[in-house]
């Protein structure tokens, strides 16, 4: 169980930026009451040329032989993203809410077509921080996040895998935030624009890819029809403490779509095993695709003013337009 506490990627950021977090619960009233982006931009403005100060008095880190260095680019990026980790941390490790997501159902959700969202709906996150654990997902273990009601910011920090050389530090944080007015475009541009390397990367496409999946899964989350169940092995050795231990048996464990990939695949299997009989018997069959999952929104109640997501799951659509839904919740 230790051993799990050290190599589980959450866990392991706090063990690393134990002091970290630490200094930024003492300042938790500069955090509550300013926006995520104002934060960042004041005290980078404030390290540059004066890097070991403010990191030793603000963040805990010693001084060292940058002293009197202004931040290069790659000093600066990793300033910015330990600071997401930690601010996103230190509410996450009081609770240790983790979601699951197979990697089929990664799948579905960053296929989606872009959705404008409002930023009201993240009020029905079920934790305000919660870590995804992304299962057999390339160069990325998972992603922190963490929404704030009072700004309508949701902060996020992706954890890349320890053999992944996208990053120095090993993370990459960012925010989505009213000024990008609700636009998963706007949003994934403009993280984009503050990462290093050309268009076609490997790194960049497997970074813009999480970053819709962030908002994506948050979105699942909040969905009236989610389908979430809490992990059966995770639930018998779940033990919570009221002292912070940083204890994999701290951490409660929900599993994600599986209902959802479970239908998925068997109407998958269904219509090859159809298709191949209509092949066998010289028979044509209708043409089929699928019609990637989408949202919905619907006004209920008192007057029909508050919004309420729903996820459509992927449907085989023949070409006389008949409809296979995977998975109906009601």
């Amino acid at each position: 169980m230790a051993e799990k506490a050290k190599l589980y990627p959450p866990l392991r950021l706090c063990a690393e930026k134990e002091t970290l977090i630490g200094k930024f619960e003492s300042v938790s009233h500069v955090i509550e009451n300013e926006c995520f982006e104002d934060f960042i931009a004041f005290e980078m403005d404030n390290a540059l040329g004066k890097f070991e100060t403010v990191l030793e008095i603000q963040y805990g880190i010693p001084a060292d032989s940058r002293q009197g260095k202004l931040l290069t680019a790659s000093m600066t990026s990793q300033v910015y993203d330990d600071v997401f980790a930690t601010l996103i941390l230190a509410e996450w490790r009081k609770n240790k809410q983790v979601y699951c997501i197979p990697k089929d159902l990664y799948n579905m959700l960053v296929e989606m077509d872009d959705f404008d969202i409002e930023l009201s709906i993240f009020k029905h996150l079920p934790y305000e921080a919660f870590y995804l654990e992304l299962q057999d997902v390339q160069h990325i273990d998972g992603i922190l996040v963490r929404y704030n009601s009072k700004t309508s910011e949701l902060a996020f920090c992706i954890i890349f895998k320890s053999n992944c050389e996208f990053t120095e530090s090993g993370v990459n944080g960012g925010f989505f935030t009213p000024e990008d007015n609700g636009s998963f475009k706007k949003f994934i541009q403009r993280q984009a624009e503050q990462l290093p390397g050309k268009a076609d990367d490997e790194g960049l496409l497997a970074i813009q890819e999480t970053l819709k999946l962030v908002l994506q899964a948050s979105m699942y989350l909040c969905a009236k029809n989610a389908d979430i169940e809490e992990n059966p092995a995770q639930k018998g050795i779940y033990r919570p403490s009221a002292v912070i231990k940083n204890r994999y048996a701290e951490i409660r464990k929900w599993d994600v779509g599986l209902r959802v990939v479970k239908e998925h695949k068997r109407i998958t299997k269904e219509a090859q095993e159809q298709t191949r009989k209509h092949v066998a018997e010289g028979r044509k069959r209708p043409r089929q695709h699928w019609r990637k999952a989408h949202w919905h929104t619907y006004l209920v109640g008192p007057g029909r003013k508050e919004r309420e997501l729903k996820f459509i799951a992927p449907m085989l659509i023949n070409d006389i337009g008949d409809e296979m839904p995977v998975v109906k919740h009601e």
